[in-house]
Formats: C-alpha cells, sequence, structure tokens
C-alpha cells in the first residue's frame, strides 16, 4: 500500500485530533488527494469528493468512481486515524 508523506511537525495541533481525508482505490490503491485533485482529468485542485463526476474512473485501473474508500490519516504519524 502506498505511504502517504506526512509533514514532520505540525504546531499548535494535537495529533490525537488531526486527521487527513484521503479517498483510495479498493482495486489498485490509488490515492484521491482533493488537494491536488486530477489535473489530467480536468478535476481542479481543492475538489471535494462529492463533487467528482459520477461517471470519473480510476486513472491508476479505470475501476468507477464506487470502488472508492475513504481513508483518514494522522498526519503526524501517517498511521490510519481511529
Amino acid at each position: 500500500m502506498q505511504r502517504l508523506a506526512a509533514p514532520t511537525c505540525l504546531y499548535g495541533y494535537d495529533p490525537a485530533v488531526v486527521k487527513m481525508k484521503f479517498w483510495h482505490c479498493t482495486v489498485c490503491d490509488v490515492y484521491y488527494d482533493q488537494a491536488k485533485g486530477v489535473p489530467s482529468d480536468d478535476i481542479a485542485p481543492g475538489t471535494p469528493w462529492e463533487e467528482v463526476p459520477e461517471d470519473w474512473v480510476c486513472p491508476g485501473c479505470g475501476m468507477e468512481k464506487e470502488y472508492y474508500d475513504l481513508m483518514e490519516l494522522n498526519p503526524v504519524t501517517s498511521t490510519p486515524a481511529e
């Protein structure tokens, strides 16, 4: 599984409550990062997952949007958030 890079320090934030949300393809482990979008598919940076078109397909394997699951990470530890 692909690991996401985490910032080395988040001053003033409690790592127990800070979470980052990513959507990942359950078929090929490609991640959709809202901050980056998918410019090659005309999905601008900052586009929330809910606004990604329903007919969009994974750039890694071609599967439909329904094959993506939400993954929340703690950015301080890069581990799945509880």
